[in-house]
């Protein structure tokens, strides 16, 4: 399935149909102001370099623990925001590449943290991903403000987060008239609890 890319400003619109996509700039036109920029000249690709490397599962070790101390510097962090950005721009104006088109069933959260993982500050890192359906929409993974006394409390530091951000989408969504039930998922029983105590939501 071919999709048609138009430039709106600082938005990029796709759609499987000139009519469809015409129809989706003449709602946002009603709406907000403006301008129709033309087809869509530039397309961002990804290149990191590695063209000539050699392919492994998992590139670099998922369980070290590395203190900003040690290594070396990254010379050129533009090159990772490159590629970040490319990815991102990739799953926004290719929707056959994100998701199948089936239909928006639900909007799927879920959350994870360490505790104490920074051998440094001792800060946890919280993440997240939230699915429209069954497509990535939003994610996260940066390390927390404080120091959490437990595991559940960074766990609930990361369902909070999610929790907001899940909010967000579903209102956004909500305002585009379109209504989707929401669920997150969380992989601990006391942060579950903790969640449903109104108590604790201070």
């Amino acid at each position: 399935m071919a999709f048609l890319l138009l430039y709106i400003e600082d938005m990029v619109l796709s759609a499987s149909t000139e009519a469809l996509l015409q129809d989706i700039f003449t709602r946002l036109q009603s709406e907000f102001t403006v301008k129709d920029m033309g087809p869509l000249r530039y397309f961002l690709g990804v290149d990191a370099g590695m063209t000539n490397c050699k392919p492994a599962l998992t590139p670099m070790n998922t369980k070290a623990k590395l203190p900003a101390t040690t290594g070396v510097a990254v010379c050129d962090p533009s090159e990772y925001r490159s590629i970040a950005g490319a990815l991102q721009y990739l799953t926004i104006t290719r929707p056959d590449i994100t998701y199948a088109g089936t239909g928006i069933h639900k909007i799927t959260a879920y959350s994870d943290a360490d505790w104490a993982g920074c051998p440094d500050t001792h800060r946890s890192t919280s993440g997240y991903c939230i699915y429209l359906g069954d497509a990535l929409v939003s994610w996260s993974s940066k390390r927390q403000a404080t120091v959490s006394r437990s595991s559940t409390e960074a766990e609930y530091r990361a369902v909070a987060n999610a929790v907001a951000e899940y909010i967000w989408l579903w209102q956004l969504l909500h305002e585009l008239h379109c209504d989707v039930p929401t669920v997150a998922y969380c992989d601990n029983v006391s942060t579950v609890y903790m969640s449903k105590n109104p108590v604790r939501h201070r």
